[in-house]
């Protein structure tokens, strides 16, 4: 049917030049192959700069014959498959990793790219001299999410940690664009900046009794970093003072007498998370680095009634492999605020379940994170809202005993990490790890579960065990992103516990294997292949 008004002629013809591209003969030969010397030049310099991407093709149909030959109740031809095309994205990651022009493009391109306005596929680049995370924007400009998802399990939190006696308080930290909506455009925008699900979620909790602390309320009193994904110390402590103001109203606590906090200040030079993203050249002068005054927190100990479960942006001052200094944060502060300490559980990122697992991980240990505590705080970022994994998860309400192993390796004993292993072990599983550029965090753990394990002193001769290893350290890939299921390979294992401190509220990838959530995680010294 054609349509009743006559297209201009001028707006036809674009639309003809568009959907055609005239390439003589001579052209098309030409483009071809200068194309080809292109693959063929990059690859054959990549076999003489860095083959173990390359030999590794050879062994892609591996991973296929352990998936095949491993017993389950599916298929073993779909698991054969889903295992290689598993192995094949993961070595098309690798390649590009790994290519030797990767890093004179970036260094080359990246400048170019942000001098046009641009920044990459996460960190972008707002108005002025504002940097934003893509996921940020993404929540504030994009859908309405299933407001269903996030209000069951919040609930079902609510509901398990009220049959302990205790009271949830919900802190959603807004994310940078809802703040400051003139990092984004140029229009008029009041903040704060909502997705259209966020107010009736809150309604939703607050009409259940689930207090929630709408902190984007108050968007003119919580200023956030022009380079980071989060707020500012001011933003941060406004946010812990409104906190305990709300706990003092809903007189969830009975008075006691305060233990009182000292803040120690100094000043700290450093670029923001995002800036970090966009990997350009040291020395480089398009960004400027951002100093702030970080008050650190110093408090007598004293029993603990309040719980904070946080991702990064009860970090960002407390952690200080983030580069803003330590026990500055919204725990520290929350503390000084209602003038006594309070317990933490932090982990970057994945603020929807990551602390719910950790939390629930260390009970079933028979680690009561739980005792003695009257409120539990639950700070995620808002993103979390519209992306986040919001499974239920149980919190057991005693030290649970320990699973049988899993059935491909039932002879083997589970050997927690209560003591230091010297000897061998294969690679059985691993989880998944991010790309450089493509997160806000510099620094990320992953688990490995090793089986074989035979000691060096002969007192472990067949054992398996679960083991974690930095993958990736200042935005930069380690070599343990080279392990591969069924490498064997020589290992120093001391108990996680003893590096807690240093790599425990670090991001976490964990494994799929629900049996392996109980085994007390060995930290990886040491390794060879």
């Amino acid at each position: 049917m054609a349509h009743p008004i006559p297209i201009p002629e001028r707006e036809a013809q674009a639309k003809r030049e568009i959907g055609h591209t005239e390439l003589r003969p001579n052209g098309a030969w030409t483009l071809i192959a200068g194309l080809l010397i292109l693959f063929l030049l990059g690859t054959i310099i990549q076999l003489f700069q860095k083959t173990d991407v390359l030999r590794d093709f050879t062994t892609l149909h591996h991973s296929a014959v352990r998936a095949w030959n491993r017993e389950g109740e599916d298929s073993r031809l779909f698991r054969a498959n889903r295992a290689l095309l598993a192995a094949m994205d993961q070595w098309e990651d690798d390649l590009e990793d790994e290519a030797w022009f990767r890093p004179a493009l970036l260094d080359t391109l990246q400048p170019l790219l942000w001098r046009l306005g641009s920044g990459n596929g996460q960190a972008v680049r707002g108005r002025g001299d504002w940097m934003l995370f893509q996921p940020d924007i993404d929540y504030v400009t994009g859908p309405a999410f299933d407001l269903q998802l996030p209000l069951a399990a919040i609930r079902d939190l609510s509901e398990q940690l009220a049959e302990r006696g205790i009271t949830l308080l919900v802190l959603p930290a807004p994310v940078k664009p809802q703040i400051h909506p003139e990092s984004l455009t140029a229009r008029d925008l009041p903040a704060p900046m909502r997705n259209p699900s966020e107010a009736p979620l809150f309604e939703a909790l607050n009409a259940e009794g689930i207090p929630v602390l709408d902190l984007a309320q108050h968007a003119e009193a919580i200023p956030y970093l022009k380079t980071d994904t989060h707020w500012t110390p001011e933003g941060m402590t406004f946010a812990a003072e409104l906190t305990a103001r709300r706990i003092r109203d809903l007189n969830l606590l009975p008075p006691r007498e305060a233990v009182t906090a000292t803040l120690i200040e100094s000043e700290i030079t450093h670029f923001g998370d995002i800036a970090e993203m966009l990997s350009l050249p040291e020395g480089q002068t398009l960004i400027a680095p951002e100093t702030i005054r970080h008050q650190r927190v110093e408090q007598d100990a004293a029993p603990e009634r309040v719980l904070l479960l946080g991702d990064s942006f009860s970090n960002i001052f407390s952690l200080e492999g983030m580069g803003w200094g330590a026990r500055g944060g919204l725990a520290e502060h929350l503390g000084a605020a209602l003038g006594e300490p309070v317990r933490a559980l932090r982990r970057n990122d994945a603020g929807a379940s990551a602390t719910r697992t950790m939390l629930a991980q260390n009970l079933a240990r028979g680690i009561d994170r739980l005792e003695g505590i009257e409120i539990v705080v639950w700070q995620f970022a808002a993103r979390e809202l519209r992306f986040g994994d919001w499974s239920l998860i149980e919190l057991p309400t005693a030290a649970r005993e320990r699973p049988a192993p899993p059935e491909h390796t039932e002879d083997a004993p589970l050997i927690d990490g209560f003591d230091s292993f010297s000897g061998t072990a294969r690679i059985q599983e691993i989880s998944t790890f991010p790309r450089p550029g493509q997160v806000p965090y510099a620094d990320h753990v992953i688990t490995l579960h090793l089986t074989h394990l035979q000691s060096d002193d002969g007192t472990v001769t067949h054992g398996q065990t679960v083991a974690r290893i930095l993958s990736m350290r200042n935005h930069t890939l380690t070599e343990a992103t080279r392990l591969r299921p069924g490498m064997n390979i020589s290992v120093n294992l001391i108990p996680f516990m003893d590096v807690e401190d240093t790599y425990g509220a670090l991001n976490v990838s964990v494994l799929d294997n629900p049996d392996l959530l109980l085994v007390e995680p060995f930290w990886i010294e040491s390794y060879q292949p």
